[in-house]
């Protein structure tokens, strides 16, 4: 009985493993779709394998497999070592346990030749990996990362690569979308080619400005312009590149990358964005607002 609750957490870890491995490797990118699809697999199959063994209860079965995962997850959560993002720990926790409580049935169903019952399991869990990834996650990635605020931002001045100053007072009258982000950062890399997009879109508005904000300038800002230009050069991208000095991003409030500041006509913070995921509606969400405060006039 020891034996088998051991092994039963051994394979919710093991899956975590296969899960962790993807991160690392970067197979597995930042997009919670490709990641909810590929956990609910793995436990399912971590499900299955022990849905037959002691204990035979399938819904011990599909926690102790769970637990095999949710206990590492939730310290790594705690430590920051991993799981920072709530919509992925959420997701992660909640979609691990119900495809090994799901595995469980299927394999004792299967076992007790109910295999209507047993294909009805695993058709259910494949409906609602579906209906989670394509309609709820976008969702659930937007109330979770973005704010809608009404505050003045404070002054702030950033250096432009190709010569020059970009300020809130330069910045007056428009509508402004600055990305904050660095080379280094993995998410901020992906995100950079969609609002590249949408910089083209707007780029013949004279209303509506884009800049890309590299924040390693705050350290060492002759040598974060190079390795930003560089960037920049080798994707292709051409975002208006500008370097952030000294505090400037923290004072924006700012205190982790990626983040998107839209900040209208009067010089006041409208949206506030934290974080990335593939699976986000980035365009519906930066779009909107600036089609809403080209309306409004910012009012």
């Amino acid at each position: 009985m020891a034996k088998s609750v051991f092994v039963d957490l051994l394979a919710g870890f093991a899956a975590l493993g296969v899960v962790m491995a993807g991160f690392v490797t970067g197979v597995l990118g930042q997009n919670l779709r490709t990641q909810i699809i590929l956990v609910c697999a793995l436990f399912l199959v971590a499900g299955v394998i022990r849905g037959a063994l002691v204990p035979s209860n399938p819904w011990i079965k599909g926690l102790l497999v769970g637990l095999g995962s949710g206990v590492p997850v939730c310290i790594m959560a705690a430590t920051r070592m991993a799981f920072t993002s709530k919509p992925h720990l959420v997701v992660f926790l909640a979609s691990s346990l119900l495809a090994a409580v799901a595995g469980a049935h299927i394999r004792r169903f299967w076992i007790l030749a109910h295999r209507r019952a047993a294909l009805a399991v695993a058709g259910a869990l494949a409906v609602a990996t579906i209906l989670t990834a394509q309609l709820l996650i976008p969702i659930m990635l937007e109330k979770l990362s973005t704010r809608r605020v009404e505050q003045r931002a404070p002054a702030f001045s950033f250096s432009a690569v190709n010569g020059g100053r970009v300020s809130n007072e330069s910045l007056r009258g428009r509508v402004a979308v600055l990305a904050f982000w660095a080379t280094w950062c993995a998410p901020c890399r992906e995100e950079l080619p969609r609002l590249d997009q949408l910089y083209k879109q707007y780029n013949s508005n004279p209303s509506v400005a884009f800049f890309a904000v590299d924040t390693e300038g705050e350290k060492d800002s002759q040598l974060s312009a190079r390795k930003a230009q560089a960037f920049f050069t080798k994707t292709g991208l051409s975002l208006p590149l500008v370097v952030s000095e000294g505090d400037a991003s923290r004072n924006l409030g700012v205190s982790s990358l990626p983040a998107l500041l839209i900040i209208d006509q009067r010089g006041c913070i409208r949206v506030v964005h934290a974080g990335y995921d593939g699976a986000e509606n980035l365009e519906s969400i930066v779009g909107g607002e600036i089609t809403a405060l080209l309306r409004s006039g910012g009012l």
